[in-house]
């Protein structure tokens, strides 16, 4: 160990291979990070379009015949809601899931 300088060749080739390995991870979760920013977008904008389609839903008038599919529409926007704040957005509630 001795007899071997600290900047032979095989240093110098072991540090090169190690930033060019750096340099490769980087970029790679530099990618990454941009696919998952720009999933979280789409995410966020389906979540606006669909709560927003939802209260012009839930916010029609009805006769009092309809109301059994009032009830129904009610209950499938209960289930649109919950998928949208859980399975989407991520955040979970302290229940689980709308019936």
């Amino acid at each position: 160990m001795e007899d071997h300088p600290i900047l032979a060749f095989e240093s110098l080739d072991n540090i090169a291979t190690g930033v060019m390995t750096a340099l490769l991870v980087f970029a790679y979760e530099q990618r990454h990070y941009r696919v998952l920013l720009q999933k979280i977008r789409v995410i966020a904008a389906m979540n606006h379009y669909v709560r927003n389609a939802l209260q012009v839903i839930l916010g029609c008038r009805v006769f009092s015949e309809q109301e059994r599919q009032v009830q129904a529409i009610r209950e499938a926007v209960g289930k649109i809601e919950w998928a949208l704040r859980e399975v989407l957005a991520g955040e979970s509630s302290a229940g689980g899931r709308a019936a």
